[in-house]
C-alpha cells in the first residue's frame, strides 16, 4: 500500500467513525479497495458498527466483508454487540456468521449479554447458538447471571439451556444462589430466582451441592426460602448438600430462623428424623421460627 492510500484507509475509517457519510463515499469512490483495509487497526465497517453510525452501513457493505476479522477475530457485528449499537446489530446479524467466535471463543452474543445489552441480545438470537461455550466454558447466560444482569438473563432463559454448566462448573442458577450478592439486595437475588428457576434443575449437583445449598452458604435467605417454597418439603430438605444429617438440620434451622421458611418445611424435617428416634429441632427452635413465620 501506497503512502497515499494509506492516508486514505485512516482517513475513511475516522469518516465511519463520526458517520461522515459523505466523505466515506468520496473515498470509496475513488478507492473502492478500501472499504476492506485493517491497516489502521479495524475495518471502516467494523469502526461505523462500534459507534453505531448505521446510517453509513449499507454503502460500506457494498465494499465490504461483512465477517472481516480484527486481530482478535471479532467481525463488524461483534463490535456492535459488545458496544449496544441496535440499529447496527439489527442490518448486520442478517448477512453476518453469528456463530464466529473471537479469540477468547466470544460470539456476539456473548458481548452483548457480558456488556449488559438486553436489545442487542434479542436482535442477535435468531441468527446465534445461545448455548455456545467461550473458551473459558461460559456460555452467554452464565455470564450474564455472574455479572448480575438480569435484563439480559430474562431476554436469554426461556431461549436457551439453562442447565449448562458454566467455567465455575456451575449452572445459571447455581450462579445467582452463590454469587457475591450482599445480604442487603435480596430482591436483586430474588429476581434471578423467578426467571431461571422455570428453566433449570434444582436437583443439579456441583461438588456435591445444589442451587439451594449455595444460597443458604452465601446467606441469601429469602432465596432460599424461595427455593425451597418451589419443591416439595421432602425435596427441600433432601437437596440440603450430602452433609450428615446434623448439619443439614442446622441449616434447616438456619432458614427458618433468617428466612421464615415455611413451617411445613419445619415439620417435614421433624417427622422424617423422628423415625429414626432423633429430635430434629429443638422446640425451642421451632418457637423462634413460627413467631417469624
Amino acid at each position: 500500500m501506497d503512502d497515499n492510500s494509506e492516508i486514505n484507509a485512516h482517513a475513511l475509517l475516522r469518516a465511519a467513525m463520526a458517520g461522515d457519510l459523505a466523505t466515506v463515499k468520496g473515498i470509496l469512490a475513488t478507492q473502492p479497495e478500501l472499504g476492506k483495509d485493517a491497516s489502521a487497526g479495524a475495518t471502516a465497517l467494523q469502526g461505523a458498527s462500534q459507534q453505531n453510525r448505521f446510517e453509513c452501513l449499507p454503502v460500506l457493505l457494498s465494499h465490504s466483508d461483512v465477517n472481516q476479522l480484527d486481530n482478535l477475530d471479532r467481525t463488524a457485528l461483534h463490535f456492535a454487540a459488545a458496544t449496544g449499537a441496535v440499529e447496527c446489530v439489527e442490518i448486520l446479524a442478517p448477512l453476518s456468521d453469528a456463530t464466529i467466535q473471537s479469540l477468547v471463543g466470544g460470539t456476539a452474543l456473548m458481548a452483548a449479554a457480558q456488556a449488559g445489552h438486553a436489545d442487542c441480545v434479542r436482535a442477535l438470537l435468531p441468527f446465534s447458538d445461545a448455548d455456545t461455550r467461550n473458551k473459558e466454558g461460559d456460555t452467554p447466560l452464565t455470564i450474564a447471571t455472574l455479572l448480575e444482569e438480569i435484563e439480559v438473563v430474562k431476554a436469554l432463559a426461556g431461549r436457551c439451556d439453562a442447565t449448562k454448566i458454566g467455567s465455575l462448573g456451575r449452572s445459571a442458577l447455581m450462579v445467582a444462589a452463590g454469587s457475591s450478592t450482599h445480604p442487603g439486595r435480596e430482591d436483586n437475588c430474588l429476581e434471578f430466582f423467578r426467571v431461571l428457576i422455570p428453566h433449570s434443575d434444582l436437583r443439579a449437583l456441583c461438588d456435591g451441592k445444589t442451587a439451594l445449598d449455595f444460597a443458604v452458604e452465601t446467606q441469601k435467605w429469602a432465596g432460599a426460602d424461595f427455593l425451597a417454597s418451589c419443591m416439595s418439603p421432602e425435596t427441600a430438605l433432601a437437596l440440603l448438600g450430602s452433609a450428615p444429617d446434623g448439619v443439614r438440620l442446622e441449616r434447616c434451622e438456619a432458614i427458618a430462623e433468617q428466612a421464615q421458611l415455611s413451617r411445613v418445611v419445619l415439620m417435614a424435617s421433624a417427622g422424617s428424623h423422628a423415625q429414626d428416634g432423633q429430635d430434629a429441632l429443638s422446640a425451642e427452635a421451632q418457637a423462634r421460627a413460627a413467631k417469624r413465620i
